[in-house]
């Protein structure tokens, strides 16, 4: 019996310190930078955008169209690159997602260990009727403490229970988000070979009006 408690123990210990894990790790930083330096793409697009406006709106010479080209042309360059650094963003959150799905994986299989060893618990309890207890207990107040014992494995078997649902509620999410983040890399590799192809025939155009 003293074996088992104390494996309960040790159990709850470690569902314990894995609930207490800070989620925020290298690559939560790291996502950080890639955020930063996409924003500041966006501006230097932005930048360029505003440019074109400008020489559009001053008359269509051919060295403004040929300026135009190339600020287009630098405008795709810097979109190709943040597209790349949305694919290394994306890259990095399926990784975070990946030590989630094993985290809570890992929380799943801790308390249904935790919760099989309150169920045995309950049933050794259960087999023993109350005038049993009574009997074998010299004093009423070891009496009641039998009885809040098996009051107290009850509720922490409740509490498992509800936690048990709740994590495998979070893992399917959590399976559900990593699904999408896939994909979304997938397509922007996709869109960032159509950009790559795309400039190429912007800089042959360029190249002709030269």
């Amino acid at each position: 019996m003293i074996r088992k408690r104390i494996s309960i123990i040790l159990a709850v210990l470690m569902v314990s310190a894995l609930f207490s894990v800070p989620q925020k790790t290298l690559t939560a930083l790291s996502l950080e930078e890639l955020k930063r330096q996409v924003t500041e793409l966006e501006r230097q697009v932005n930048s360029i955008e505003k440019n074109i406006d400008t020489k559009q709106a001053e008359g269509k010479t051919l060295k403004n169209r040929l300026d135009i080209l190339k600020q287009d042309i630098k405008k795709r360059e810097l979109e190709i690159k943040k597209t790349g650094l949305l694919i290394q963003k994306l890259n990095l959150e399926v990784q975070d997602k990946q030590t989630s799905l094993q985290t809570t994986g890992l929380k799943i299989d801790l308390s249904e260990k935790l919760l099989i060893n309150y169920i045995r618990e309950l049933s050794e309890l259960d087999k023993r009727d109350a005038i049993s207890i009574a009997l074998t207990n010299s004093k009423i107040s070891d009496f009641f403490d039998q009885v809040k014992a098996v009051e107290g494995v009850q509720e922490k078997t409740s509490t498992i229970l509800s936690s048990l649902r709740d994590l495998k509620i979070i893992l399917a999410k959590e399976k559900e988000d990593l699904e999408d983040k896939r994909v979304d890399a997938i397509n922007l590799k996709s869109l960032s070979e159509l950009e790559k192809k795309n400039l190429g025939t912007k800089a042959t155009r360029a190249s002709i009006l030269e």
